[in-house]
């Protein structure tokens, strides 16, 4: 009989050690472990909450290790490494953890390659924007010349009431209907309004990608104004282009 109540006693001891403990929660271990399933599966800001819960119950270097690997991984770079600069000292010579000075290493030069890759896709966004901005330029004069020489062959014409003093040399309309008169003036504005557009479009282009090249931080918007009418064309600098038009007549 004494027997079964020393084994009962110790069941329901057993069961007491394993309540507390469940009610305790998860160990650092089992947050760690945890976070590991998370990294594997890509949820990487859950596997840095589960290593932060695991480094709280237990302070343990390898904890400040993983969430430095997990950082690298999801490209932040920079943060690995103020995390790394925080915990140097805990992290030096720890067991079970990687080299400092070698991981510092890999994570300044990722930095620096990726800091060059953005670099360089720069340079190419602001040739594109110095290249479409001087074709945009250069097509905005040639319409505002058109326009210019069309408008004086319509004041030369049979149909203009205009002075007609410096028409000696041009290349008058001498057979124009009231109609034809009237549609090609329309076309005359077109094509101002097309140029005008045209070039204020390509000079805010051209304007941002030289400084896109020269290294200086672009404006959070740039502007170009072009008159005759006046128009107005804007850049977006903040991650895309936006174009505003607006058309005085």
């Amino acid at each position: 009989m004494l027997r079964y109540m020393r084994i009962l006693m110790l069941t329901i001891a057993g069961l007491l050690i394993a309540g507390l403990a469940f009610a305790a929660g998860p160990t650092a271990d089992g947050h760690f472990q945890r976070a590991m399933e998370a990294e594997q599966v890509g949820k990487y800001n859950e596997a840095l909450e589960l290593l932060e819960l695991a480094y709280r119950a237990e302070p343990q270097p390898r904890f400040i290790h993983r969430r430095i690997l997990v950082l690298e991984k999801m490209g932040e770079l920079q943060l690995a490494l103020d995390v790394l600069d925080d915990y140097r000292d805990q992290l030096a010579g720890a067991p079970d953890v990687e080299n400092v000075a070698v991981l510092e290493q890999r994570l300044r030069q990722q930095l620096a390659q990726s800091e060059d890759h953005t670099t360089s896709e720069a340079d190419v966004f602001g040739w594109s924007l110095v290249g479409g901005g001087t074709a945009l330029v250069a097509g905005g004069i040639a319409s505002l010349v058109y326009a210019e020489g069309e408008a004086e062959r319509l004041r030369c014409s049979n149909q203009s009431n205009a002075d007609k003093s410096g028409c000696a040399g041009v290349d008058a309309y001498s057979q124009l209907s009231a109609e034809q008169f009237d549609q090609k003036r329309t076309g005359v504005t077109t094509y101002r309004v097309v140029g005008a557009g045209l070039s204020a479009v390509g000079i805010s282009a051209l304007g941002w990608g030289i400084y896109r090249l020269a290294g200086a931080e672009a404006p959070a918007r740039a502007t170009s104004q072009v008159t005759s009418p006046e128009l107005r064309a804007t850049f977006d600098a903040n991650g895309g282009m936006g174009v505003e038009l607006e058309l005085r007549f």
